[in-house]
């Protein structure tokens, strides 16, 4: 092998240094581990909103562009999760690092506290760190994950079928067109909900909590909002030919004011909770439909998609309990 070849792999491995010093020169395959003494150096972490994943400013690798990395001895004592946490937000660029949230991993399903020490294996290569910021994202990613897992998807609405933003396969037949996202830029949880905001978000849909995601065009009923999505090939909507049908719900747009001191809201799922007269704001699609409330109920009743939006929850209402604000 020439010199010059050798100097040209030498070149190409390399990542430029940043003003703030947190990058040095590594390899340009992601695939290719540092070594132990160097790789200790380091926190390596994935940065997202709360809608999709997103290139952080120093990126680890260039060939991915997504693995991020900070060096551990440049967080401040006592080297705390806050202390990292503000850190990773002044080199992010994202304002107040009082409004990020820090996960350990992609599998952890509850947030580190501010107060927690870090430790020799948080932030590993293998286990990066994931940051959740509060930032207004204008612009897609445009680069490509190295190993990307797709989970792809069909769109309707409760009477029509959309076409995608950027499809991946359309039909000469006029079957549905089916689009993907990957799944790595997925948010966490990495769960249903994470998997219809950021499908929201690629087709530039207004949030709503009423979205729905079936496994095929032939399910009785939608995927649990409960389950944990597996992040890994085999999950729901991982084969081309058994796309997710996503349903697009009708924006919750329309004000409900309860019409006596205690009302039921209906939670799917998981019971029903007393909702008290406070004026507080119930909001509603406007659609009156016939649904069953509970499973031992033998007759439907008319009922409105409620989004009870102080503390955050969804679920049924009976119409005679309300009454709408135009």
């Amino acid at each position: 092998m020439s010199m010059q070849h050798n100097e040209l792999l030498r070149l190409k491995s390399m990542v430029a240094d940043s003003n703030n010093s947190d990058s040095e020169s590594t390899s340009s395959d992601a695939t290719i581990k540092a070594d132990q003494e160097t790789d200790l150096k380091y926190l390596y972490y994935r940065l997202f909103t709360n809608e999709i994943g997103i290139t952080p400013k120093q990126p680890a690798f260039v060939a991915n562009p997504y693995l991020g990395r900070v060096r551990r001895n440049s967080i401040a004592p006592p080297q705390t999760v806050l202390q990292l946490k503000q850190r990773l937000c002044y080199i992010e660029r994202t304002g107040q690092s009082s409004n990020s949230i820090l996960y350990r991993s992609a599998s952890n399903q509850s947030p580190m506290d501010d107060g927690d020490r870090m430790h020799a294996t948080l932030g590993s290569m293998d286990q990066p760190l994931e940051l959740v910021v509060k930032v207004i994202m204008t612009l897609k990613p445009t680069e490509a994950y190295p190993q990307p897992q797709y989970i792809y998807y069909c769109l309707y609405t409760e009477y029509d079928i959309i076409e995608p933003k950027q499809a991946f396969k359309t039909y000469a037949d006029g079957s549905p067109s089916i689009a993907r996202i990957d799944i790595n830029l997925i948010p966490p949880l990495h769960n249903l909900d994470a998997v219809i905001r950021c499908i929201s978000y690629v087709e530039e849909w207004l949030p709503c909590v009423w979205h729905q995601l079936f496994t095929s065009i032939v399910s009785a009923s939608p995927i649990d909002d409960l389950d944990v999505w597996g992040m890994q090939r085999g999950c729901p909507g991982s084969l081309l030919e058994r796309p997710l049908i996503c349903v697009k719900s009708a924006g919750m747009v329309r004000q409900l004011e309860i019409s006596s001191k205690y009302v039921t809201l209906y939670l799917p799922h998981s019971g029903s909770v007393l909702i008290q007269h406070h004026n507080r704001p119930i909001y509603t699609d406007g659609v009156i439909r016939r649904e069953l409330l509970s499973a031992s109920d033998s007759e439907k009743c008319s009922v409105y998609r409620a989004w009870y939006a102080v503390e955050g929850r969804r679920g049924l209402i009976k119409t005679r309990d309300v009454r709408q604000i135009l």
